[in-house]
Formats: structure tokens, C-alpha cells, sequence
């Protein structure tokens, strides 16, 4: 992202190492930065985060959708529920020590879930 005044711009973007951003205020006149500014990457990713008040949305087709409230409720990203459930499980997100116990809350989870849906079925 790049901002031009009349004595100078902004440049921010992430640095080498991805765990920082890092501002850098030019000059057109001064052919080295005049300012560097670093600032914690989680720092920044979570103000704005917060400041984009995130929701979630789930369809009753199965769709789960996250969006931003505070711009015109655009969808970020959406996915059908059984593809995070896929991933949930898969073996790369579980732990060899914590893997029954998660399975067991997400099976309950969903069971509950499954019963709340076939009570708005009227089944």
C-alpha cells in the first residue's frame, strides 16, 4: 500500500520475515528512507480484525459464510459445513494425544446439532 503527500508517501507491507509490517516514509528528494516504523504482525492483524467485525453465518443448506459486518455484509469466504468437518478430522488437525476427546465433543456437537435440525423439520 503506497500513500503520496506533497512531501512525501508512506510505503507498509509485510517485511522479510512475515512476522512484522513495515512502514517506510519517503521523500521524493531524500534517496533513502527517512522513516522506518516495524509493528508486530498479530498486533496489527488484530486491530483490524476487530475493527472489521467479523461474523459467521451458517445456511440451512450447509453453507458456512464469514463476512464483515461493517462493510455491506460482503462475503469473505464460504464453505459447505461437511468440507470444515473434513478438515476438522483429518489427521494433520488432530493431536495423537488429544484426538478421542476432540472427536468425542465434535461428535456430540454435531448430534446435538442433527436433533435441532430434525426438530425443525417437525421430525
Amino acid at each position: 500500500m503506497a500513500s503520496r503527500a506533497s512531501s512525501g508517501g508512506w510505503q507498509i507491507g509485510l517485511d522479510e520475515g512475515a512476522d512484522a509490517y513495515a512502514g517506510t516514509f519517503s521523500s521524493p528528494e531524500a534517496h533513502e528512507p527517512q522513516l522506518v516504523v516495524r509493528l508486530p504482525r498479530r498486533a496489527i492483524e488484530d486491530a483490524v480484525f476487530a475493527a472489521a467485525a467479523l461474523a459467521l453465518e451458517i445456511t440451512p443448506e450447509g453453507r458456512i459464510a464469514a463476512y464483515a459486518e461493517s462493510n455491506s455484509a460482503r462475503t469473505l469466504v464460504a464453505m459447505a459445513l461437511s468440507a470444515l468437518i473434513d478438515e476438522a478430522v483429518c489427521r494433520d488437525a488432530l493431536s495423537v494425544k488429544d484426538g478421542p476427546a476432540v472427536l468425542a465433543r465434535l461428535e456430540a456437537d454435531l448430534v446435538r446439532a442433527l436433533e435441532a435440525v430434525r426438530q425443525a423439520r417437525g421430525s
